[in-house]
C-alpha cells in the first residue's frame, strides 16, 4: 500500500512554458490603450450630447485656469463709504494676475471669530478687471474691530478666492 492513497500520479504530461516577460508587457500596454481609447470616445459623446462637445468642455475650463483673481487687501470704514455713502463698509481690492480678463460676480463677508455676531453680508457685481488690473469693491457690511472676517469672492466662471481680514 501506498503511503498517500489520495495522491495521484499523473504520467504523460509535458512541461509547457509560458509567455516571454516582453510578450505579457505589451498585450498589457495594449489593453490598457484599447481601454483609454474607450474611455475619450465615451467622454466626447456623453459631453457633446449633454453640453455642446468635448471641445467646448475644454475650451471654457482653459479660460477658467487663465483666469487668476487675488484679494489684495481688505480695508473696514466707518463713515460715508463711496459710491453709496453707507455707514460702514468693507472695500475689497482684487487684482487680476490671470492672462484674460475676468468678472467678479459677488463678494461675501462672514465674522469667523467665535463670541462675536454671526455678520454675514452680501453683495452682487458685474465688476470687469483686465489683465494686470485691479478693482475696488466696497462691501456694504457691519463690522466689529478685533474680529476675524472671512472675504470670500465669486467670478461669472465659478472661481472662489477666499482670504480672511481683521480690522
Amino acid at each position: 500500500m501506498d503511503k498517500y492513497p489520495c495522491v495521484v500520479k499523473l504520467t504523460g504530461l509535458r512541461r509547457q512554458s509560458a509567455i516571454s516577460p516582453v510578450i505579457a508587457e505589451l498585450v498589457l500596454i495594449a489593453g490598457v490603450l484599447a481601454l483609454g481609447t474607450l474611455v475619450v470616445v465615451f467622454a466626447s459623446s456623453s459631453l457633446g450630447t449633454f453640453s455642446g462637445g468635448f471641445g467646448l468642455f475644454i475650451g471654457q475650463r482653459s479660460e477658467q485656469v487663465q483666469q487668476v483673481p487675488v484679494i489684495e487687501t481688505a480695508r473696514f470704514f466707518v463713515g460715508p463709504c463711496p459710491p453709496a455713502g453707507t455707514v460702514s463698509c468693507v472695500s475689497v481690492y482684487v487684482r487680476n494676475v490671470g492672462s484674460v480678463p475676468l468678472t467678479i460676480s459677488s463678494i461675501f463677508i462672514q465674522n469667523v471669530t467665535g463670541g462675536g455676531p454671526a455678520v454675514f453680508s452680501s453683495q452682487q457685481f458685474n465688476l470687469k478687471v483686465e489683465p494686470g488690473a485691479f478693482v475696488i469693491a466696497n462691501v456694504t457690511a457691519v463690522w466689529q474691530p478685533g474680529v476675524t472676517y472671512r472675504i470670500t469672492l465669486i467670478t461669472d466662471t465659478g472661481i472662489k478666492v477666499v482670504e480672511h481680514a481683521k480690522p
